[in-house]
């Protein structure tokens, strides 16, 4: 279906938009409660390129709050198949201040 959607075929395009309207009206309704800045769409999906964004766009602008539909920036994932692995260390390296200061603080002895 990508490959089709990538050479023009209408009907591919066609398939991919629907899926990007019904996967935004999800979003819509959970960025109305968590109003996020981005949604960024990985894995398989996120190569499915514009014609799926063009949907979950268009989705999101109708069904979301209107401040909420014009600040959240819909885009594809960049980092492929090391998102996961790259989002781990972020975590890792984000907390590591804050879990050793919770560890001198509880056991008052450096780690």
């Amino acid at each position: 279906m990508l490959e089709l959607s990538r050479t023009g075929d209408v009907g591919a395009r066609r398939v991919l938009g629907d899926a990007g309207r019904a996967i935004g009206r999800a979003l819509a309704d959970l960025s109305n409660c968590l109003n996020p800045e981005v949604v960024v769409v990985g894995g398989e999906l996120g190569r499915a390129g514009e014609p799926l964004l063009a949907g979950i766009r268009e989705t999101l602008d109708r069904y979301a709050l209107p401040g909420v539909a014009a600040a959240v920036d819909v885009r594809a994932a960049v980092l492929g198949d090391r998102a996961e692995l790259l989002g781990a260390l972020a975590l890792v390296i984000s907390d590591t201040d804050r879990l050793s200061s919770a560890h001198l603080a509880a056991t008052g002895a450096p780690s």
